[in-house]
Formats: C-alpha cells, structure tokens, sequence
C-alpha cells in the first residue's frame, strides 16, 4: 500500500476513533482542551444541514462567542433530547440556528434542527444541553434586549442555576458571571429567516 493512503478497513476503524473522540471532548464539562473537535463537528455531512434548512419559520440567528468567533450548535447536529450544546465554525447548518423565543429580556432559545431549547442542567454538573423548552434552565436573561437585537455582545445569565453561558473549549457550560469575552455572544441573523 503505498503512503497517505487508507485501506476501507483502515478507513472505518479511522472514523469510529474519530467519534470517540469527539464524543469525550464534547461530553467533558472541565478541563476541555479540544481545539480540533469544533472543526471536525462542522465537517459532518451537508445533507443533514440541508434538511434541517427546510425546517420554518424564522427568524433565526446564529449565537456567536465573542471570544471564539464560533456559533452554538448541538454536538454532531443531534436532534436527541439532552445532546450537549458545543461551539463550531460558523456554517449554513440547521443545526446552528437559534429562535429567539419570549419577550423582554427573558428568553428561550429553540434550535432549528432538534426543536429543543438550549438549557442549563444544574448548577453542579455545567453541562448547558438541549432539551424540551419548558423544563427548568430553559430561560435566560439577556443582559441588554436593544444590544441583543443589534447584533452587539451580550451575556446570557440562566434563570435557574443564575450562572452565565460561556464557550469553554469546544463546549458551551454556565460558570458564575465574570463577564469576560468567553461569556458573551452576538446574534447573526440568518438570511432569508
């Protein structure tokens, strides 16, 4: 065989490492150091963002960290209840796109591809996941409803565990409020939503 290429078995033991991987960077709420896994999560297949575009109506928005530069999503485009929320280079996935559900500064946010909300576990475990909007964690208070809308940096506090979202290596959790770039995110609007 000659160098740089991969025999079909090599192939599928290559992928099944692959997700394990990224299954553990994305699983872990401490200590996540995975620079690679938010590329690799936004190279899985383009049907399944082509589907999820069809999903209406809008508006949507991708939540983008100030600090990262990277939208939320569901790990691997999950539709399942409970899948953890991760970052990942921004893209024309469904699964990337948020609803801004409520009024005020007291909102939920729906995902286009699962229809889940994005929600706070508690406040030991940090996990920020998505699940059905009306469980507990679901609601966040967003710092600024006009900065919100402008697209500007704001911080979103959770209603439930009083902590703030912030990006913390591939994955988004709740830590207390510091306030520092990590725990901001701007609202992109998806065109033609």
């Amino acid at each position: 065989m000659r160098a740089g290429y991969l025999r079909k078995d090599d192939m599928s033991n290559h992928m099944g490492f692959r997700h394990l991987a990224l299954a553990a960077a994305a699983t872990a709420t401490l200590g996540v150091a995975a620079a690679g896994t938010c590329a690799a999560a936004a190279a899985s297949t383009a049907t399944t963002s082509a589907v999820a575009a069809k999903a209406g109506p809008g508006p949507f928005y991708w939540m983008i960290n100030l600090k990262s530069g990277k939208a939320a999503m569901p790990y691997e485009h999950s539709k399942e209840r409970r899948a953890p929320i991760i970052q990942s280079i921004k893209d024309g996935y469904g699964a990337q796109h948020w609803k801004i559900l409520g009024s005020g500064t007291q909102r939920k946010l729906e995902n286009r591809h699962s229809k889940y909300c994005m929600r706070a576990a508690s406040t030991t475990s940090k996990v920020v996941e998505q699940d059905h909007c009306e469980f507990s964690g679901a609601l966040w208070v967003v710092s600024d409803y006009d900065a919100m809308w402008a697209g500007k940096p704001v911080y979103w506090k959770n209603s439930y565990t009083g902590e703030c979202l912030e990006g913390y290596g591939a994955v988004l959790r709740t830590a207390s409020c510091t306030y520092t770039s990590n725990q901001y995110f701007r609202l992109e609007h998806v065109p033609g939503t």
